[in-house]
C-alpha cells in the first residue's frame, strides 16, 4: 500500500476520517475481496494526485466490524441520507 493511503481501524475512525479538515475517500476492503484488490492501484493513484486536497483511506471490514456497522446503520437511517450520499459518492 501507498504510504499515502491511511489505514483506518475503529480505533482512530473518529479522529482521522469524521473530523478530518479534508474531504474523505475511505474503501471499505477485504482480504477476501477481488475486486478490492483490482481497485488497490486505482486508490494509490488518487491518494498521490490528491494528496493536499484529500484524505485517503482503507478500512479492512474484517479487522473493523463495529465501524463498518455504525457506517451502513447510518447510511440506511433517513436522517443520515445526505451525509451516507456524501461518504459513498
Amino acid at each position: 500500500m501507498s504510504a499515502k493511503v491511511v489505514t483506518v481501524s475503529d480505533a482512530e475512525f473518529e479522529q482521522t476520517v469524521l473530523k478530518s479538515d479534508k474531504p474523505v475517500m475511505l474503501d471499505f476492503w477485504a482480504e477476501w475481496c477481488q475486486p478490492c484488490k483490482m481497485l488497490t492501484p486505482t486508490i494509490e493513484e488518487l491518494a498521490g494526485d490528491f494528496e493536499d486536497q484529500v484524505f485517503v483511506g482503507k478500512l479492512n471490514v474484517d479487522d473493523n466490524p463495529n465501524m463498518v456497522s455504525v457506517v451502513f446503520r447510518l447510511c440506511f437511517s433517513s436522517r443520515m441520507g445526505r451525509w451516507c450520499n456524501r461518504l459513498l459518492v
